[in-house]
C-alpha cells in the first residue's frame, strides 16, 4: 500500500512540474507529430494534457474514497489522450485539449462502469434527483 501512495505521489510531483502548452506550441508539435510520427513531439503533447486528467479523475466522488479508483481513472484518462491524439483533427481549429477532453470523460465513464460506479447525467443532478443507495439497489433485485 505504501509503494502505490509513492507511486502516485511521485507521478504528481512529475505532472506538476509541466508547464502547459501555448496554442502556438500545442499546434506545432501535432503537426510534426502527424508528418513524422515523432515520439518526442507526442510525449510532450500527452504531457501538456496530464494535469487535465488528474483534474477530471478528482470530479468522480469515489476517487477520494479508494486511492485504487482514482489510479484506475487516470489511467483511464492517459488512454482518452492517447486515442484523442490519434483522430484529432488540427485543421479543424480547435485546441487538442478541447477535442480531447471528450476522450478523456469518455474512457473515465466507461472505467467507472467497469468498476461498478453509477453514472448520473448533470442534468439530473441539476432537477435534485437523488441516486438509490447500494442498498435500496439490493432491495429492488
Amino acid at each position: 500500500m505504501v509503494a502505490d501512495k509513492d507511486s502516485l505521489s511521485m507521478y504528481y510531483k512529475d505532472v506538476e512540474g509541466t508547464r502547459l502548452l501555448t496554442a502556438p506550441e500545442e499546434r506545432e508539435l501535432i503537426l510534426r507529430y502527424r508528418q513524422c510520427r515523432d515520439p518526442k513531439a507526442r510525449d510532450l503533447i500527452i504531457k501538456g494534457a496530464l494535469r487535465y486528467v488528474i483534474a477530471e479523475a478528482r470530479k468522480h466522488p469515489r476517487s477520494y474514497a479508494e486511492r485504487s479508483i482514482l489510479e484506475d481513472l487516470i489511467a483511464a484518462g492517459n488512454v482518452g489522450l492517447l486515442r484523442a491524439l490519434e483522430k484529432f483533427n488540427p485543421a479543424a481549429g480547435t485546441r487538442f485539449l478541447t477535442y480531447a477532453g471528450w476522450w478523456v470523460r469518455h474512457e473515465m465513464r466507461e472505467e467507472g462502469r467497469r468498476l461498478g460506479m453509477v453514472h448520473v447525467p448533470a442534468h439530473a443532478l441539476a432537477k435534485g434527483i437523488r441516486t438509490p443507495a447500494l442498498t435500496e439497489l439490493d432491495d429492488r433485485a
